[in-house]
């Protein structure tokens, strides 16, 4: 088999969301002697506790992406202030030692070898805790009035925990040709530094009432239903696949209908604002967080 071949499934292994903790509890495997093919049948928690820095080398005929997966991982565990020094495309003990404490940050076997699915959730803690520190904040509005409606806050979808990226939105809606825009703003997070996209969707307005406007888009690939309720002060998108598919949709199939919920960003912190940041706390080495709170006893006590 072609190490190209394996290079792919590495990639989309390393990309896919097998990183969650309860998967990640056994020590690595080893990748030696994995074909392509038995890395695809792989379960999610099995592809999660592949050795990433063997699986790298065993298909990167000419190191660069061993590399770049060595930089992304040196530049959050620096983030997370485990790694000390510049991100580095190397293996080094100093890399080893980090990673070491992020395994013991995490409960699980101190190896010194990512694996797969500590790497996701390296990356996960890594932005959740850039994010933490630029959440906007501020309550969410809903007004219907006779010729105009508006909302605005903070999207989440139902029955999944996203926290990234950050995002805030506000809708107008105008009854003079019934329509309704969404204007979002997202900031993702890089290797380094946050990256802000803006972009508006119009949805044509099908039902509009004193206290509530329905609104319809629809895509190539799925259609989104709006609905802006006064009363209770709900926004809700409802998004499922369009009735046919168009030849352009590189979207997957959602397996069932997405909900997404407009609220007020403080509400949609768990446990609320600094609840949220003591957790994104939490996901720094100990040294850093020791050094934080001794900060801020220092502080309470001037």
């Amino acid at each position: 088999m072609k190490s190209s071949s394996l290079a792919c499934v590495v990639a989309a292994t390393l990309f896919a969301a097998a990183g969650r903790l309860q998967a990640q509890q056994a020590a690595p495997w080893p990748a030696a002697g994995l074909s392509p093919d038995a890395i695809s049948r792989m379960t999610a928690e099995q592809s999660a506790r592949l050795p990433l820095i063997e699986m790298m080398r065993s298909s990167d005929q000419n190191g660069r992406n061993l590399a770049s997966v060595i930089f992304s991982a040196t530049s959050h565990l620096r983030r997370l202030y485990f790694f000390n020094g510049p991100p580095t495309m190397a293996v080094s003990a100093e890399f080893g030692a980090a990673v070491r404490t992020f395994q013991k940050s995490l409960g699980q076997p101190e190896t010194g070898q990512l694996s797969v699915g500590q790497f996701d959730e390296l990356q996960n803690r890594s932005n959740y805790y850039l994010l933490s520190l630029i959440n906007p904040m501020g309550t969410n509005l809903v007004s219907i009035r006779r010729d105009f409606g508006f909302a605005s806050g903070r999207w989440i979808i139902d029955g999944e925990a996203i926290y990234s990226p950050v995002n805030t939105s506000e809708i107008f809606c105008r009854r003079a040709d019934m329509s309704c825009t969404i204007f979002n703003a997202e900031l993702s997070s890089s290797m380094f530094l946050p990256t802000l996209s803006m972009h508006a969707v119009h949805y044509p307005v099908i039902n509009w009432s004193d206290n509530e406007i329905i609104a319809n888009h629809i895509g190539s690939c799925r259609s989104t239903t709006l609905t802006i309720n006064s009363s209770s002060t709900e926004v809700i998108q409802t998004t499922r696949n369009s009735a046919q598919l168009g030849a352009d949709c590189l979207l997957p199939r959602l397996p069932s209908p997405r909900v997404s919920r407009l609220v007020d960003h403080i509400s949609s912190s768990p446990g609320g604002v600094e609840n949220w940041r003591e957790r994104a706390l939490s996901y720094t080495s100990p040294d850093y967080q020791q050094s934080i709170r001794t900060l801020i006893e220092r502080d309470v006590a001037r």
